[in-house]
């Protein structure tokens, strides 16, 4: 079991942690420097978790992913950030999660689950990506940027494509299976 708690004298961000069903009581805290400032997604093969947290060491706001039963070092996913939404897309091959957040501007950011490269900024260079939505098939991502709509790939093999303009006031939306 893997949960967010808030100890006493604690940051109000709180902390994660994880403790076994054979062996109740005997928690185990994630790493102890990095306050969680997110929900939790556990990764689709149910081996680590995703979250975001700032570090305690420098204060800089990282996406991050964990061994599920919390030992090890997290492993960081982005670059510093300003600001993230609750927003995480699993990829369906297991490999990348997709998030918006704020770095130097609203962005949507893919980065691969074992952190072997740096995050990829999905939506560079425009200035905003929202209400992000991904096909069925992980293969491509919609979202908008003002009254335009695009879509990208989630592993930025392609630029942004632009599908739709001008849109008003559009919030429901989605991809087929086949991410058109």
């Amino acid at each position: 079991v893997i949960y967010r708690a808030r100890e006493e004298g604690d940051d109000p961000s709180g902390a994660l942690y994880s403790v076994r069903t054979s062996r109740p009581l005997e928690r185990r805290r994630f790493h102890p420097e990095l306050l969680v400032q997110s929900r939790f997604r556990w990764t689709p093969d149910g081996c680590r978790v995703v979250f975001f947290a700032r570090s305690l060491a420098d204060g800089t706001l990282a996406l991050h992913s964990a061994q599920q039963d919390g030992t090890g070092t997290p492993t960081r996913l982005s670059s510093s950030l300003v600001q993230f939404s609750e927003t995480l897309f699993f990829t369906p091959d297991r490999r990348r999660v997709v998030f918006p957040a704020h770095a130097t501007s609203w962005g949507l950011f893919s980065a691969p689950l074992d952190g072997s490269s740096p995050a990829i900024h999905l939506s560079a260079p425009l200035p905003y990506a929202g209400d992000p939505r991904m096909s069925a098939d992980g293969s491509r991502l919609a979202f908008l940027d003002g009254q335009r709509m695009y879509t990208v790939p989630p592993d930025g093999s392609a630029p942004p494509l632009l599908v739709a303009d001008p849109l008003m006031n559009t919030r429901d939306f989605a991809l087929d299976a086949g991410g058109d």
